[in-house]
């Protein structure tokens, strides 16, 4: 949670900088580390964990597409129509 926050913070505060100003490509360098840092903590073991508990990927992924789309409908942001698509896909597993 930590990290995300952090994450957001630095967006937030880039999103409102010139990329001329002065710290701003330090801020970028510091967002990429983080990414980095945490895309490598999930890979190594988060993901680990949801394959020794059998989490359903792929239910888990359509379940968060489908929310996904929801969310930027409501919020009237644009849906990619291929995602909107495949969030109305049955699950073939289901439907069997």
């Amino acid at each position: 949670m930590v990290e995300h926050a952090g994450a957001k913070a630095l967006i937030a505060q880039l999103k409102s900088m010139d990329p001329k100003d002065d710290l701003y490509d330090a801020k970028v360098t510091v967002l990429g580390e983080q990414i980095d840092h945490h895309v490598k903590e999930e890979e190594g073991d988060m993901f680990v964990q949801a394959k020794k508990a059998k989490v359903d990927t792929k239910t888990l992924g359509a379940k968060m597409l489908k929310r996904k789309v929801a969310l930027m409908s409501e919020l009237e942001i644009s849906v990619d129509p291929d995602q909107a698509a495949a969030s109305k896909k049955p699950d073939a597993r289901r439907s069997a």
